[in-house]
């Protein structure tokens, strides 16, 4: 027989003391020195043409495997 409960287990919550806190900007110059952008940010223009000749073998290969896989 299985023994079965009606409330669920209590969820662990993690002490607020294992939370660091940071001053203001310290984030933000914490990802500025290891490179991070805003991940939604969308590129210039001149680097999005750079990203876009970059992958253009990636591109026409995936484009002639989807027409093949097609017909």
């Amino acid at each position: 027989m299985v023994s079965q409960t009606a409330a669920p287990p209590s969820p662990v919550s993690t002490p607020a003391q294992d939370v660091p806190t940071y001053a203001p900007g310290e984030l933000a110059a914490l990802a500025a020195r290891h490179g991070l952008t805003v991940s939604g940010a969308r590129p210039t223009l001149p680097a999005y043409i750079r990203q876009l000749w970059g992958r253009r073998h990636f591109i026409a290969a995936f484009a002639t495997a989807k027409l093949t896989a097609q017909y």
